[in-house]
């Protein structure tokens, strides 16, 4: 930060007339005549009695702020005539004023008729921090209460001593919107004023000839220091702020509330709200809302929604964790919310106190809402992610069924598939039944991954044939090593055996082809058709190890009605034919490969090995010396 502040100043006095004198910077019509004015005696007063006393007001419009001091003449002849010397800054620095009673040094009591030096402009160094110690702390705190006790213009009896150093020092704490629509005098003889109001604080003396008239309804007349016993908490802690020079923290938080009333009132009633906070461990919104009430004495809905977009924009951290807080007074109808906010306040309870929606949940399913919260929450609920299922609703099952009826994609939470059978069927059955097969897809994979309760039946009365290409899909991205439990899935794939065999191979583990195979119809022709010859024999290969009887019926019908497996047929046939040799072939099994058999003459309809000779003489495919026939 730039320590050097340059500082313009005028000095007025009698000649001819009071008027002025010298001055470092050029004033316009407006501004001269203000301050020709200002800068004389502050009234009518007996020359014994007046004493050296400071002014201030805005100037520019506020842009720039006058600080003047003034001494009587009493080397004038004429009586009444005074010397008022103005320092002119920019208010925005007279906060950077490092220690004013080193700034008030740089007032000069004109000796002599040269005038020459108050024409020059000056440069005001900050050479160190202000030490409060030199200040009655007393004084201070009278000065603090009230300056800030209203917006009204304030009458202060100067019974207690003077209060010349505690109120310049105030000057440079005030934020400068604030400074620049104060005005003062420390010694008013007579009611000052800029243009048709009155200054904002002027002190006045027990002998001044100017008497404030206390029952004013347009001025506030302040309570003596004598007997003032105690001030308010807030008084104690803003003199710390001050020694400890972070009163920018201070107005860093009103700052946030943007453009409000910004008068001394509204300081005083934000100062209050801030230091009861900062004093408070663990306070509510409620209360803040509550005390806000009390020190701004108002109810302001428009205060209650700032203060909640700036919890939900991260700017009010006092309440940082806090955000389900505002569903109370969304419940409640102090505030509403535009559809941005309403989306940050879901999104910030859900990550920070998921746990907190619940109470509000139960109320939603149980119709206790108002219409405003009830969309707030329905909107809420579209918004969660599967992850966040169990957060919010601990998994109870009332909740969880209404969400994902409303959340489709809430299916997909893995702690859906880790409660008992039941639980997974109730949600399934209030799950919409026209899920997008993306969902669909993705809820598949996660069954797979996760679920332990045999809930493919349930699946597919509730989804149907169209769940089964997600199935396999899901297949062909598992990691290898993680198996399907077949044995779950079995009735399901079966109803659509011609894609279960197109997809056969996607199941890793051997003994899981096997099953499934064993259950299939091959002696439909659409289902040997369904894949190729290749594919036929490296079904075969994956399986050869294992050819039994069983087995060898299934492939029959391929060898006898394809050349897919012409070059196995010899191994195919061979289990087959020994159970017929051995007369061991059970009925079942021999009932359904005989259809694929030639008819024989009556009197050898015995021979069932004949049949199977016949078959492959025809086919042509294995030579009967293979299976051991001569």
């Amino acid at each position: 930060m730039n320590n050097i502040i340059k500082v313009e100043q005028a000095l007025h006095g009698y000649a001819n007339g009071h008027q002025l004198l010298a001055s470092s910077v050029e004033l316009n019509t407006d501004e001269k005549r203000r301050m020709d004015e200002l800068s004389d005696l502050s009234g009518i007063c007996e020359e014994k009695q007046v004493v050296d006393y400071y002014t201030g007001y805005p100037l520019s419009g506020g842009k720039k702020y006058v600080i003047a001091k003034t001494w009587y003449a009493y080397e004038k002849q004429r009586p009444g005539c005074v010397w008022t010397q103005s320092l002119i800054l920019d208010t925005e620095d007279v906060g950077r004023i490092s220690c004013m009673s080193e700034f008030e040094r740089m007032f000069r009591r004109p000796s002599g008729n040269d005038y020459g030096e108050y024409a020059r402009s000056l440069l005001y160094q900050n050479t160190g921090d202000e030490r409060l110690a030199q200040y009655d702390m007393e004084k201070l705190q009278y000065v603090i209460y009230t300056l800030f006790s209203s917006s009204k213009p304030r009458y202060v009896r100067a019974s207690g001593g003077y209060l010349d150093e505690e109120l310049l020092l105030m000057l440079k704490t005030m934020p400068g919107w604030l400074l620049g629509q104060f005005s003062f005098c420390t010694m008013a003889y007579d009611a000052r004023r800029l243009g048709e109001n009155e200054f904002s604080y002027q002190i006045i003396g027990k002998s001044g000839r100017y008497k404030a008239d206390r029952d004013a309804e347009n001025i506030h007349y302040c309570e003596e220091l004598s007997r003032i016993k105690s001030y308010p908490v807030w008084i104690s802690e803003y003199c710390k702020y001050m020694q400890r020079n972070c009163l920018h923290l201070l107005h860093d938080y009103m700052k946030q509330y943007g453009e409000g009333d910004l008068d001394f009132s509204w300081y005083s009633a934000m100062t209050r709200l801030y230091f009861a906070v900062q004093n408070t461990t663990d306070i509510t919104l409620e209360n803040y809302f509550d005390y806000a009430d009390i020190v701004r004495k108002q109810m302001n809905r428009v205060f209650y929604e700032k203060t909640t977009e700036l919890i939900l924009d991260g700017i009010l951290n006092i309440f940082a964790g806090k955000e389900y807080e505002i569903w109370d007074m969304l419940e409640r109808k102090k505030i509403k919310l535009n559809a941005g906010y309403q989306k940050k306040l879901s999104e910030k309870t859900v990550k920070h106190t998921p746990e907190k929606l619940r109470p509000i949940l139960k109320k939603y399913i149980e119709g206790k809402l108002s219409s405003d919260t009830k969309t707030a929450v329905e909107r809420l609920i579209m918004d969660l992610k599967p992850e966040q299922l169990k957060k919010v609703s601990g998994m109870e099952e009332n909740i969880c069924v209404v969400l994902i009826s409303q959340n489709s994609r809430l299916l997909l939470s893995e702690d859906i598939w880790k409660e008992s059978k039941k639980f997974q069927q109730t949600i399934l059955a209030a799950s919409d039944r026209s899920v997008s097969d993306e969902i669909l897809g993705m809820l598949i994979s996660e069954i797979l991954r996760y679920d332990k309760e045999c809930i493919a039946d349930t699946l597919f009365a509730v989804y149907g044939a169209r769940m089964l290409p997600h199935i396999y899909e899901a297949l062909k991205k598992q990691k290898p090593g993680k198996r399907m439990d077949v044995g779950n899935w079995e009735n399901v794939l079966l109803t659509d055996q011609k894609r279960l065999l197109e997809n056969m191979l996607l199941f890793q583990e051997t003994p899981a082809i096997k099953k499934l195979f064993l259950s299939l119809d091959t002696s439909q022709d659409q289902i040997i058709n369904a894949i190729d010859g290749k594919t036929w024999q490296k079904l075969y290969k994956k399986m050869q190890k294992d050819m039994d009887v069983n087995l060898a019926i299934q492939f029959f019908p391929v060898v006898l009605k394809t050349d897919y497996l012409n070059d196995e047929a010899t191994k195919i046939v061979l289990p087959v034919y020994h159970a017929l040799e051995t007369d061991s072939l059970p009925f079942e099994q021999w009932n359904r490969i005989q259809p694929l058999l030639p008819e024989v003459a009556a009197y050898q309809s015995w021979d069932k090995c004949l049949r199977v000779r016949l078959a492959l003489e025809k086919k042509n495919t294995c030579k009967l010396a293979d299976l051991g026939i001569e």
